[in-house]
């Protein structure tokens, strides 16, 4: 992903020094980064086989109106999401020597989605392909239950931590934008 950043920067932007922003808060990145998968052979050919759908559907070119496009552009996400999915049901405990089920465990589909589209699509639709809604409806399942739950909170914790992260996202993307649009000064000072 560096290495794509800093050809497209020396390619388009050589006089300019604009960072990467990154994908992932600090900690959400590390957590997840530390997560151990195990991966049994019967999730490994469904994953690759979601994952290689997902990429088909995704390059078929579609000559149709933009909203008609994203519409057909659902299955690839799903199946991209699928395999991330899958792969989240393989993450692994080493101090009990068994699968994770730990309280954040619904959080790590989602983490690797976000992650996966971050720089793949368009700003607005990193949260929607990485299927932030499930999370709202997993924190209205917990309420709904009436009792407090450590998986709502970190679900919670998690939405809030992510909306910040995109609100400085784009941020950072409207300076770009504004230095973009700036008049250049000109040198001569006969001008």
């Amino acid at each position: 992903m560096w290495a794509d950043h800093q050809k497209w920067l020396r390619d388009y932007h050589p006089e300019k020094d604009i960072p990467l922003y990154p994908s992932l808060p600090a900690e959400i990145d590390t957590w997840i980064k530390n997560i151990k998968f195990v991966i049994p052979n019967d999730y490994m050919s469904e994953i690759k086989r979601n994952a290689q759908r997902g990429l088909e559907e995704w390059n078929i070119q579609r000559g149709f109106d933009t909203n008609v496009r994203e519409f057909c552009l659902k299955p690839a996400i799903w199946h991209i999401y699928t395999a991330f999915y899958l792969i989240s049901d393989c993450a692994y405990d080493p101090k009990e020597n068994y699968y994770y089920r730990g309280d954040d465990k619904p959080l790590i589909p989602h983490v690797l989605a976000y992650k996966f589209w971050a720089h793949q699509t368009g700003r607005g639709c990193v949260s929607e392909h990485a299927n932030f809604d499930a999370l709202k409806k997993t924190i209205s399942f917990y309420e709904l239950l009436g009792g407090p739950s450590q998986s709502a909170k970190n679900c919670k914790e998690f939405l809030e931590t992510m909306k910040e992260h995109e609100r400085n996202w784009d941020k950072g993307v409207n300076v770009f934008q504004i230095e973009e649009d700036k008049p250049e000064e000109s040198q001569d000072p006969q001008d």
